[in-house]
């Protein structure tokens, strides 16, 4: 009978790449045969979803990045003023594109808004 090949603990830093940690099935061993690898610095949750929402999140999805990261960058925190004056520093508006605006407001001044007659 051929002997099983050893196993690597998780002790055995040879056994394992740098800064993840391999955590075999729920007996906490690591074994040949299943290995879960996750960044032990993330919590990770499975959720479940329906194939539309997969295939949503798939076209969004760039090479290279994660489900998470598409998902941040739609639902990710609430912009803020703050955020706001952040990008209006790196803005530019030309004399043009102020000429324009400013032609648009003296239009709206002539034309206002009436309430409809009923």
């Amino acid at each position: 009978m051929a002997s099983r090949p050893s196993m690597p603990t998780l002790n055995d830093k040879s056994a394992r790449p740098p800064s993840f940690c391999l955590l075999g099935p729920r007996s906490g061993t690591v074994d040949s045969t299943s290995w879960s690898v996750h960044d032990p610095c993330m919590a990770v949750k499975t959720i479940t979803i329906d194939l539309e929402a997969y295939e949503a999140l798939a076209r969004r999805k760039k090479a290279g990045q994660s489900f998470s990261k598409v998902i941040k960058e739609h639902f990710g925190r609430p912009k803020t003023g703050r955020d706001l004056r952040r990008v209006l520093r790196d803005v530019v508006v030309s004399e043009d594109a102020l000429s324009a605006i400013e032609r648009q407001i003296e239009e709206r001044r002539r034309d206002q808004a009436r309430p409809a007659r009923l």
